[in-house]
């Protein structure tokens, strides 16, 4: 897995996004799985050829045969949430 963080340059984005992700699927890659805790931020994943799963309390990420993209944004939750890429993915 290939993952890196970057800040936006742009003046009028850093306003608004404090920072972002990009992870890679290098295809040798094993499971991961972090905690995302109650905070200020709003979180956006964009995934690219993923089937995504969101319950109580976890948001799991799968690699899907399917050509999509798909977007979700968690904000305002009280709980820390486990997020799990069983493959990592695009």
């Amino acid at each position: 897995m290939n993952l890196q963080f970057y800040k936006p340059k742009n003046n009028v984005l850093k306003k608004y996004i404090d920072g972002y992700y990009f992870i890679d699927d290098d295809k040798s890659s094993l499971p991961i799985s972090y905690y995302t805790f109650p905070n200020n931020f709003c979180i956006v994943s964009v995934n690219k050829n993923a089937d995504i799963k969101i319950m109580d309390g976890a948001i799991r990420i799968n690699p899907s045969s399917t050509n999509n993209i798909v977007s979700h944004m968690v904000h305002r939750y009280k709980y820390p949430i486990c997020v799990e890429y069983i493959n990592p993915i695009n």
